[in-house]
């Protein structure tokens, strides 16, 4: 009877520690400042901006000595110099169809909890973009890691059809853990809506060369 007391006492105590250890609900404005910075480039910024931005900021990029000269971006490894082409073709074009953002809000988290990576933070983020002439709403999961000695948080934003082999470097054994869900734009999965803004893009440039 006397170790069940004591087991209890000490689960308790243990949950109390790590309760007060968590810090992610107390740090969405470092979050919100994150993703700011994320869209104030996307709207006027350059690639090297992004390059710096995703270098500071980005949880992938702990994961550099792993893939020696390359970014991890667009769900994949590049090498700097296809990223630096791609992104800023990505950007221009972005800013050309007069990309905006109207607002941009965090939910409660969905996983919060500390693992030997750190601790793990899983946030909704919800926003209402304008794009390619149509308003956009998007809910994609992010999740933010804390280094426990520097107190330095990093993002990973989830699209949900990255590389399993990249997200279990990530995240190892913390993946099934972090309760993620695809990104959602307009009602449609992350890849449906893609899929179909590259058809009507398509069908655009077909009547346009036909009329």
């Amino acid at each position: 009877m006397k170790k069940i007391i004591v087991g209890t006492l000490l689960s308790v105590f243990s949950s109390v520690v790590l309760a007060d250890d968590l810090k992610c609900e107390n740090s969405y404005s470092i979050f919100r400042e994150m993703t700011q910075q994320r869209i104030d480039i996307e709207q006027s910024g350059t690639a090297k901006q992004y390059k710096e931005y995703l270098e500071k900021t980005d949880y992938s990029y702990l994961f550099k000595n792993n893939h020696p000269n390359q970014i991890y971006w667009a769900k994949r490894w590049n090498d700097v110099e296809s990223f630096i082409k791609a992104s800023s073709s990505s950007i221009q074009k972005i800013q050309s169809e007069g990309y905006k953002n109207y607002y941009f809000k965090m939910g409660k988290p969905k996983a919060n909890f500390i693992s030997a990576l750190g601790e793990m933070c899983t946030v909704p983020l919800i926003s209402k973009d304008y794009f390619k002439g149509i308003d956009v709403y998007s809910t994609f999961d992010v999740v933010y890691v804390r280094d426990l000695k520097t107190n330095e948080w990093r993002k990973f934003m989830y699209y949900g059809v990255e590389d399993r082999q990249y997200l279990r470097e990530f995240f190892s054994n913390d993946l099934r853990r972090l309760n993620l869900s695809m990104g959602i734009l307009n009602g449609m999965a992350y890849d449906d809506f893609i899929n179909d803004m590259v058809h009507k893009e398509l069908e655009k440039e077909k009547f346009e060369k036909e009329h």
